[in-house]
């Protein structure tokens, strides 16, 4: 496998409309339902539009391991963050806190890093990379957006339309593409050949 050519900008336009896209048939799919359960639901629907745009259009990679990307995106943002969602998150939406959200970020962040790190290409000779860039990348993207939301206060929320919504969601998968593509190339390439290595080839 080699990197496929552009894989930064692929990378950011395939998380832009993933959280964006995901987000909104997520939100579609969940309304009506209680509080953790509508995130449960947006949050599953989310991971597989994300998983498939990362690994099928960025990483160019055939079906069967987009599968297995996509399942290790879900399980991980249900693995770690979901037990705290539905510890925390059964409380109405105006209870939330920013704190809350915080350890929520965290805890999906580790989950989905360290299962996508898992199936990173065999290429790959840093993946143990792949774990400290995403949680930075997803720390950053959802306290860019809550800080300020939380700011506002959380009556905020309960008057968001499904397009605000998703429109926050773009905004989430645009600062974490940015972020997290700086290093994937560096990540993902394979070890650089030394000179010697790369004359007997």
């Amino acid at each position: 496998w080699l990197v496929p050519a552009g894989l930064k900008w692929r990378w950011m336009v395939a998380c832009c409309p993933g959280f964006g896209i995901g987000g909104f048939f997520g939100h579609q799919l969940g309304r009506g339902m209680e509080v953790p359960a509508y995130y449960m639901v947006r949050s599953l629907i989310q991971a597989l539009v994300l998983g498939t745009l990362q690994y099928g259009f960025a990483f160019k990679r055939p079906l069967s391991d987009v599968t297995r990307w996509v399942l290790a995106t879900a399980t991980g943002m249900f693995i770690l963050a979901m037990p705290f969602r539905i510890l925390m998150g059964g409380l109405h939406l105006a209870r939330l806190s920013l704190a809350n959200e915080a350890i929520f970020s965290l805890a999906a962040a580790a989950g989905v890093g360290m299962l996508q790190c898992a199936v990173l290409p065999k290429t790959a000779h840093r993946g143990w990379l792949w774990i400290p860039a995403h949680f930075i990348g997803f720390v950053v993207a959802q306290m860019s957006l809550a800080a300020p939301v939380f700011g506002f206060g959380m009556t905020l929320l309960t008057r968001l339309s499904a397009i605000e919504l998703s429109g926050m969601e773009l905004w989430i998968g645009c600062v974490f593409g940015c972020v997290t593509c700086l290093p994937i190339e560096s990540i993902v390439g394979g070890k650089p050949k030394t000179i010697e290595g790369a004359i007997e080839s």
